[in-house]
């Protein structure tokens, strides 16, 4: 049932400057085989499906019965590559990079410099070729069942909290339009690019808000070339079945290549959009109680090749983790032509598919596209460990024109339409998860928007401008750049609304500052 909201506390702190876990194995061998070739078991090779072709993908020492194997320097990492867009061009490859083969609009390219970061100037999707062992088999497909026990009424609730200025603010945070107050200071992400110094900072970021929100935090480390990336990993332990485990997944690295060495790389629809959806879905879940686990994961270095999903499938596989499916989100909030989504997976997990289209019918009803093409993002290695997944991306993803460019900013988003794709996924958690009960104590993150004072700089005075979402005891402060406090603005009980201050640049003693 509706569970009625409480009385909040706000505190507006506004900052005015004046003036371990072991890595995934690489598989070292790839081998090409005829379209017609009959994939040898799965315990023995990754078969991976080309136009033309099968590519083989075999731990070390094993050697399957069809195909040629393509050989090239000891220790090469192999990367299947497709440039972006009807009308891309592929720019040469840097010294280092073979092309072993072509496929349509894919390229089989070999690195043998070891270093991921070689093809980050290449606009396109790139998935490292790597050799996952299967998971543990389980019942038929045609077999799955979502629970039978969900209240309508309280999955209803549970979609109706999806709330746009929850998901908006997570998604302005993560791309850098909204800086946000974390141990101490104010931060603005600018750069979400893998390899860059503030990455760490994101993955704080990540972790501070779910645990705000009462969830228990891992972060999986595991090696990106010669250096670490992380994935950041929320579990909310299920109370029935807690064995079972349901993933809600997005990458929140980003890339822009128009700028590399020197991007910053915003990523504001790729991949903040899915990121952001995670973050807003997590703080949904945190008021009820669920009868399988959720694994919230925000994946690190895909945009290298895929290796924070596929880190994550590796450990979960190793671990005997019983994963019921994997519902992931990229590139969900804009759109050119079409209000749309596509659900792209493949035929063995149509019925997981099918769960979601029936989700978006029910709670958003925008239209939606099933696609059986399935490659480039952090549903394929769940897909080809035998795992239930699919991806949810804008229907005109590919019509986007900032794509791995430092210009893929919160401007050129529609946070309406990545709200209708996370309803959608909302729901089709809890049919997977199965609600157990509602009204739950967990913390949550009371949702505020605090604007940018406007003039900036300013002479003599400005006005601060936010928005609360609910009724509350709000505090509005004004801090110096050292952390010092200047100001007491506002102390008092307000109403949801929105609301205005100014402040004529003095402190509390009326000195000017």
């Amino acid at each position: 049932m509706r569970k009625a909201p409480g009385m909040r506390a706000w505190t507006l702190s506004l900052l005015l400057p004046l003036v371990c876990l072991a890595g995934t194995a690489r598989a070292d061998r790839v081998f090409l085989a005829g379209p017609d070739a009959s994939p040898p078991p799965r315990e023995t090779a990754l078969s991976v499906e080309v136009p033309g072709a099968l590519l083989l993908v075999c731990p070390d020492g094993v050697t399957p019965s069809v195909g040629r194997e393509l050989v090239t320097s000891a220790g090469s990492t192999f990367y299947l590559l497709e440039p972006h867009g009807p009308s891309a061009v592929l720019v040469p490859l840097p010294e280092g990079l073979e092309v072993l083969a072509r496929f349509d609009r894919r390229l089989l390219v070999a690195d043998t410099t070891g270093d991921p970061s070689r093809l980050d100037g290449v606009a396109g999707c790139k998935e490292r070729l790597v050799y996952l062992p299967p998971a543990p088999a389980r019942a038929p497909a045609s077999a799955a069942k979502a629970p039978s026990a969900v209240d309508p009424a309280l999955k209803a609730a549970l979609v109706d909290r999806c709330d746009l200025g929850a998901y908006t603010d997570y998604l302005r945070e993560l791309s850098g339009d909204k800086s946000y107050f974390i141990n101490g200071e104010w931060i603005t992400n600018g750069d979400r690019y893998t390899f860059s110094y503030t990455i760490e900072r994101v993955e704080a970021y990540l972790r501070t808000r779910l645990e705000a929100m009462g969830y228990p935090v891992t972060l999986q480390s595991f090696p990106v070339g010669s250096q670490t990336a992380r994935n950041v990993v929320a579990i909310k332990a299920g109370t029935v079945h807690p064995d079972s485990v349901v993933v809600v997944g997005a990458h929140f690295d980003a890339i822009a290549v128009n700028l590399l060495p020197k991007h910053p790389a915003p990523g504001a629809e790729d991949n903040g959009s899915g990121s952001a959806a995670v973050l807003a879905l997590a703080e949904v879940f945190s008021h009820y109680e669920t009868e399988k686990t959720i694994h919230f994961v925000l994946f690190g270095a895909e945009e290298q090749g895929l290796y924070g999903s596929q880190h994550y499938v590796a450990e979960a596989v190793a671990a005997g983790q019983k994963t019921v499916g994997a519902l992931t989100m990229d590139m969900i909030a804009a759109w050119e032509d079409e209000f749309a989504v596509i659900i792209e997976g493949q035929h063995p997990w149509e019925w997981l598919m099918s769960l979601y289209e029936s989700n978006l019918a029910t709670t958003s009803a925008i239209p939606s596209t099933k696609s059986y093409n399935s490659y480039g993002s952090d549903h394929v290695p769940f897909q080809q460990a035998g795992i239930a997944a699919f991806l949810a991306i804008d229907k005109d993803w590919a019509q986007y024109g900032y794509y791995h460019k430092s210009t893929d900013t919160f401007d050129k988003t529609d946070p309406t339409l990545g709200l209708a794709i996370l309803q959608g996924i909302a729901g089709a958690v809890a049919d997977l998860a199965g609600l157990s009960s509602s009204g739950t104590d967990a913390p949550s993150l009371a949702r505020l928007t605090l604007d940018q004072n406007r003039p900036n700089p300013f002479n003599p005075r400005t006005v601060i401008a936010w928005t609360q979402a609910a009724e509350g005891a709000t505090r509005l402060e004004i801090y110096d750049v050292a952390g010092r406090k200047v100001r007491l603005l506002r102390d008092g009980v307000l109403a949801a609304g929105r609301y205005e201050a100014s402040w004529d640049g003095r402190d509390d003693t009326g000195r000017p500052v």
